[in-house]
């Protein structure tokens, strides 16, 4: 019997000091890792006293907390930020500090893009997912000057040899039906004449030389003069455009196969891009290890200006962001699109009713109209509207 009470004692003892009775049987709210710094558009941190003020990942906990107010079957939860790794120079997996910090039980939830901490630590388990992107690229944009030359620009190369050809042959149709033509109406001219006139009449002019040729030539006259008004219409509406929106020239890959031939920049090193753009590019940089993280992102852009890549491949929250702050020098090829990558929260194993909870109001949460507004704010795409200004 003592033996029975003595196991009862520990197991009650053992119970007592696990992370999840500390969750179920105190009032304490429910700890969540935040950076010390201010990552773009995930994290806004006031410097002064370390603690996040804005960004996706906080205001999503934000309305995380109220959401139990709307459905009463999701428990209502107050979460405490917990500020962990301080290290801006930290160059390795960051599940492995996520990890560490739960098993310690210095945090309760850590958010993380890797979904490889599931399988790589058979103690840790996802939650639902919190927002859903993809792998984009930023490439370089330039606008181009106007000159004097803009007047050809409406039309292409190719177009405007099609225009010589026409007047080419258009000169030597209109010579063989003056010489077809009656002899009171025969006037000899030079070569270069009948070239000038089918010229002119392109230009709008009433070419009184289209009216002296026989009958026959009257299908020929209506030809001109068909081909001078779409000619007219169609240059006149896009030299107006030439002239009067910026023109932007683009330069990098910007197709899927484009990227296999392309040296790409990684911003962040030790994330899950760093292993997963290789696939795609033939060569990733990524910052050096004296670049500390809050200055790797600026590197990129940098390196990209320069010339020292082609492209920056991230996930899809921070190019939207860098895209909208820097609309006139990068823009976003919508044919460069890879890599599902979900934004959930990592928690310990042992926390499985916590992290069904957590799951079902993620849930909830992802259905209503404020997550929506939320996407539009802080990571500036709603229904991926970054795709309007491509």
């Amino acid at each position: 019997m003592m033996c029975l009470h003595v196991t009862v004692v520990i197991t009650m003892v053992l119970y007592m000091s696990s992370p999840i009775y500390s969750l179920l049987f105190s009032n304490r709210a429910i700890r969540v890792a935040a950076f010390k710094y201010t990552v773009d558009p995930w994290f806004e941190v006031d410097i002064t006293t370390g603690q996040p003020v804005g960004g996706f990942i906080y205001e999503f906990f934000q309305k995380l907390s109220s959401i139990c107010i709307e459905f009463d079957y999701i428990p209502c939860y107050e979460f405490e930020w917990v500020p962990i790794e301080d290290n801006r120079y930290y160059n390795g997996d960051f599940s492995v500090v996520n990890h560490k910090y739960l098993m310690n039980n210095t945090i309760d939830i850590a958010w993380s893009f890797d979904r490889k901490s599931s399988y790589v630590y058979p103690d840790l388990i996802l939650t639902q997912s919190m927002y859903n992107q993809w792998y984009l690229g930023l490439i370089r944009k330039f606008k181009q000057s106007k000159n004097a030359f803009q007047i050809f620009a409406p039309f292409t190369v190719q177009l405007w040899l099609v225009i010589i050809g026409c007047i080419f042959f258009g000169g030597i149709i209109l010579y063989l039906l003056m010489v077809l033509s009656s002899t009171k109406h025969m006037t000899y001219l030079t070569p270069l004449s009948y070239f000038y006139h089918v010229f002119a009449a392109l230009l709008g002019g009433d070419e009184y030389r289209l009216y002296q040729i026989p009958p026959i030539g009257r299908v020929f006259r209506l030809g001109i003069l068909f081909l001078a008004l779409v000619l007219t219409s169609v240059y006149t509406a896009n030299l107006v455009a030439f002239l009067t929106v910026p023109t932007y020239v683009y330069s990098g890959p910007q197709s899927m196969s484009d990227l296999t031939s392309a040296i790409a920049c990684v911003p962040y090193r030790g994330t899950p891009g760093q292993y997963l753009v290789p696939s795609y590019a033939k060569t990733v940089i990524t910052a050096p290890p004296d670049v500390d993280t809050l200055s790797q992102y600026d590197w990129s852009i940098k390196s990209l200006y320069a010339g020292d890549c082609d492209i920056i491949i991230d996930v899809e929250g921070n190019i939207i962001n860098k895209a909208l702050n820097n609309c006139d020098t990068l823009y976003i090829p919508p044919n460069i699109k890879f890599g599902a990558t979900p934004v959930f929260n990592v928690m310990r194993k042992s926390d499985s009713e916590l992290e069904r909870n957590i799951s079902l109001g993620i849930l909830a949460l992802l259905q209503e109209p404020d997550y929506l507004t939320l996407l539009s704010k802080e990571i500036g795409t709603i229904f991926k509207l970054y795709q309007s200004f491509l």
